[in-house]
């Protein structure tokens, strides 16, 4: 009787504040984390060479509402937030470095062969022959 009581009022306590704080976190922490990492790191030279975005509801580039889920897959490294037609770099003349980022990317991601496997694999050659 009573044990079985307490422990469904504590289950169900939790878990309806976690649904309820899980639900705004992902309201308002997610789309909210992203542009202040962003404004933060570029605060000064955003002041002065581009405009800020007014509205993260709405694209950039035509001014059209965005659903929660175009918010996320629409905003750019540029720190902008656009719509399908406008989220690709070519199509609102991204000012991010695409290019130089990928390159850098590359070359941390690259696999770098030691010595000691060129040596390894000449002595098993030597060997052979």
């Amino acid at each position: 009787g009573p044990c079985t009581g307490t422990a469904h009022a504590s289950l169900t306590t939790p878990t309806k504040r976690s649904s309820n704080s899980d639900s705004q976190s992902e309201s308002e922490a997610s789309p909210v984390k992203r542009p202040r990492l962003l404004d933060d790191s570029n605060d000064r030279p955003e002041e002065t060479s581009r405009s800020k975005q007014k509205s993260r509801r709405r694209c950039f580039q035509c001014q059209t509402k965005l659903e929660l889920v175009q918010q996320e897959l629409g905003s750019c490294r540029c720190g902008y937030v656009f719509c399908m037609l406008h989220r690709l770099p070519e199509q609102h003349d991204c000012t991010f470095d695409h290019m130089g980022r990928g390159r850098e990317e590359a070359i941390m991601k690259m696999v770098k062969l030691d010595r000691k496997v060129g040596r390894s694999c000449q002595r098993i050659g030597e060997g052979c022959s």
